[in-house]
């Protein structure tokens, strides 16, 4: 193939890939700090050559990240329709080299985004694994990710939000009070959450407390 039609097709794919990005245009120096950046001994053409490709790199792996989970999600909720054979999805991911822990993050991750208002999906796409996991708990705190919030100013905010619900939880825990509410738990389809909460209240408790356990052996495994 000619060199200059080789260049030709590949502007061409990348124009695409940046036409299919979920988060368009992002306005990273908005809501990230480069100022470690401005720090360095070099002119200033490095320093914002520096921050050019490191927003380059946060938006391939933000980007990646979400359309991976989608893939999943889309192959999760499609089988589930299909009533495929147990076992199903996790080949599936066998195949593709997927733990089936990164899957359910990725997972989650995306839906949080798609559910998140659009001005604090970049924020859903920068968080770490860990928040993302406390987020999916309490997934109300997505309306209090104000427009014009910054990565840090989220982080502070979601840390309190965080320690408040731990507090509680603890609180709770001393007090001998159950934790019986099965909507928490986010993992299961809306389906079985229902058929669950449907239950006599001596077996909700009962399902309560093997989801907890479940979710430990899951999350903190």
């Amino acid at each position: 193939m000619n060199p200059t039609n080789r260049l030709d097709n590949l502007l061409k794919e990348r124009k695409e890939e940046v036409q299919n990005e979920i988060i368009k245009n992002p306005k990273y120096e908005i809501i990230l700090n480069f100022s470690s950046f401005q720090e360095l001994s070099v002119d200033n053409y490095l320093k914002n050559y520096l921050i050019d490709k490191s927003k380059e790199l946060i938006n391939l792996q933000v980007n990646d990240a979400i359309k991976i989970g989608k893939i999943l999600e889309e192959v999760s909720q499609e089988l589930g329709k299909k009533g495929s054979p147990e076992g199903i999805y996790g080949n599936f991911l066998k195949y593709n080299g997927i733990n089936s822990k990164t899957a359910l993050r990725l997972r989650k991750r995306y839906t949080l985004f798609s559910e998140a208002p659009e001005h604090a999906k970049i924020i859903v796409s920068l968080l770490t694994v860990r928040e993302i996991e406390e987020l999916d708990k309490k997934r109300e705190l997505l309306d209090k990710f104000y427009p014009g919030i910054t990565l840090e100013e989220a982080k502070t905010f979601f840390k309190g939000e965080i320690k408040e619900i731990e507090n509680k939880k603890e609180k709770d825990e001393e007090n001998g009070k159950e934790i019986t509410d099965i909507g928490i738990y986010s993992f299961l389809q809306t389906s079985l959450q229902d058929d669950l909460i449907s239950l006599p209240e001596k077996k909700q408790k009962q399902v309560a407390k093997l989801l907890e356990k479940l979710e430990k052996l899951v999350y903190e495994g």
